[in-house]
């Protein structure tokens, strides 16, 4: 005898269809929505540049990079001093393990970094020249190695104070090569270890175009202070810079 399995089911009364809220987006309305934020990021991306920054990890030894900037001022109250950039900069943890860096507004105005209880620290930025390989293991470009790459060297006060003794001794670190370590991770990320091993005569014959000084007013995390305020690196959600101020003076993260 079969069994009639729907006779003794009950019905199930059709649910309400929930209203959608406008916040929440799906289909093509969802796709759009992704496509505008990928140009806008783009759109970013090349305007605040593209170069990395130059760091080490923990116990990291051995590592060669050639300073393409760094002259000395040859006169007035600061001769003898290295002729570099300097800025005013936050370091804010974003996430878990995510730290990000951005430039400082409050020379222009009120900054929503220092507000929120983030201190700056005033940095020197050089661009220098990492010899180290690099293979690409993902993306349209896997497998293609990279060497000889220019990066961002931002030194805060400790190395600051070194690469200055450096410049003092070699008349300048513009051309220098020198071989770099990171002793711990409380040391600064740019390395606490160097190793002057001479100067290349020509830069551009050596390099070529990566031999190129960075254009410093693209390349570093400048947002303006609204636009900083809208990521809440401010004092209304303040918990996200809050409190991370308090760096070592010679550290960018302290990891």
């Amino acid at each position: 005898m079969g069994l009639n399995m729907h006779a003794d089911s009950p019905q199930e009364s059709p649910q309400p269809t929930a209203k959608k809220p406008s916040w929440l987006k799906s289909g093509a309305e969802a796709q759009e929505e992704l496509a505008a934020e990928e140009q806008k990021q783009q759109a970013e991306t090349e305007q605040r540049g593209k170069m990395w920054r130059f760091w080490l990890k923990p116990e990291e030894s051995g590592v060669h990079i050639t300073f393409v900037d760094g002259a000395l001022i040859e006169d007035g109250p600061q001769k003898g001093m290295l002729d570099a950039m300097i800025y005013r900069e936050h370091t804010v943890r974003m996430g878990a393990n995510d730290w990000r860096n951005f430039v400082c507004v409050s020379e222009e105005g009120p900054c929503p970094i220092c507000d929120s209880g983030n201190k700056y620290a005033t940095v020197q930025v050089f661009t220098v020249i990492d010899h180290r390989e690099f293979t690409v293991k993902n993306g349209p470009n896997a497998g293609k190695t990279y060497k000889d790459r220019p990066k961002l060297f931002v030194a805060k006060a400790g190395t600051r104070r070194k690469l200055q003794k450096a410049a003092t001794k070699r008349g300048g670190i513009a051309g220098w090569t020198c071989e770099v370590g990171r002793t711990d991770g409380k040391t600064a990320r740019v390395g606490d270890e160097f190793e002057w091993e001479g100067q290349v005569p020509d830069l551009v014959t050596a390099f070529g175009e990566q031999a190129v000084v960075a254009d410093y007013a693209t390349e570093l995390p400048y947002f303006p202070a609204e636009e900083l305020a809208k990521m809440g690196l401010g004092p209304v959600t303040g918990t996200i810079g809050a409190g991370f101020g308090d760096l070592p003076a010679d550290d960018e993260i302290p990891f």
